[in-house]
């Protein structure tokens, strides 16, 4: 379930020595990125209000720096023209291997005292 993901991808970023957030929604999510800056921001594009997409719309510039990744389900968003559009960096299709998530991701920071926002 998500949020079974959710919590397994909080543990395994905390596990490699990120400084881990976890939004209950996107409303929360975008509340946080007003005043916490974050390397890398992971949204379900399945989200209860605002989906994931329109979640990363709104954040703008509160997460220009950081690297943006999307949870989908198959055939949810057409990738190419989302990621465009959207300014998505990563987009991992359900099901998949955390272990997948984790090898993409963590070539993108090093050592500790990195945030990671779970939505």
């Amino acid at each position: 379930s998500d949020l079974f993901l959710k919590d397994a991808l909080q543990k395994a970023f905390g596990n490699i020595g990120c400084l881990v957030d976890v939004a209950e929604s996107a409303e929360d999510g975008l509340r946080i990125l007003e005043s916490h800056h974050f390397d890398i921001i992971i949204a379900d594009i399945d989200l209860s209000g605002i989906d994931g997409l329109e979640f990363f719309n709104q954040a703008g510039s509160n997460s220009r720096h950081a690297l943006k990744v999307v949870i989908a389900g198959y055939g949810d968003i057409d990738p190419e023209s989302t990621a465009f559009e959207y300014g998505i960096d990563l987009i991992f299709e359900k099901p998949f291997a955390l272990t997948t998530v984790l090898d993409a991701l963590t070539g993108h920071f090093t050592g500790r005292g990195h945030h990671v926002r779970t939505g």
